[in-house]
């Protein structure tokens, strides 16, 4: 059984990605945030903040989404895709285990 963390957001710390470009693990308890649905998506409320993008991000602060995760409104405004709401789909919570199996993949 994994070992999920049970930590508020802001209060861990992240592990390293997997590999370059991975998608970064989720590093607090999404108990009180599942099930996500495009209706009911509290990592919005923290991580969709397109003006941060590219910016320092203090200790403890929610990193922002990335712009891959926007699109470009009629006013050339950055808004959240409504194609992105399942963040789960990608984004997992992060446990501190072993591989199960051995793991060579070196992306280029």
């Amino acid at each position: 059984m994994l070992q999920y963390p049970q930590a508020d957001p802001g209060e861990s710390q992240t592990l390293p990605r997997a590999y370059s470009g991975a998608p970064p693990q989720i590093p607090h308890s999404i108990a009180d945030f599942v099930p996500i649905t495009a209706q009911q998506n509290a990592c919005n409320g923290c991580h969709n903040k397109p003006a941060r993008i590219g910016k320092n991000v203090a200790k403890g602060t929610p990193p922002p989404m990335p712009e891959s995760h926007y699109h470009k409104a009629d006013t050339g405004k950055l808004e959240f895709s409504d194609s992105r709401y399942i963040c789960v789909q990608c984004h997992t919570p992060q446990a501190n285990v072993k591989d199960l199996v051995g793991n060579t993949f070196m992306p280029k």
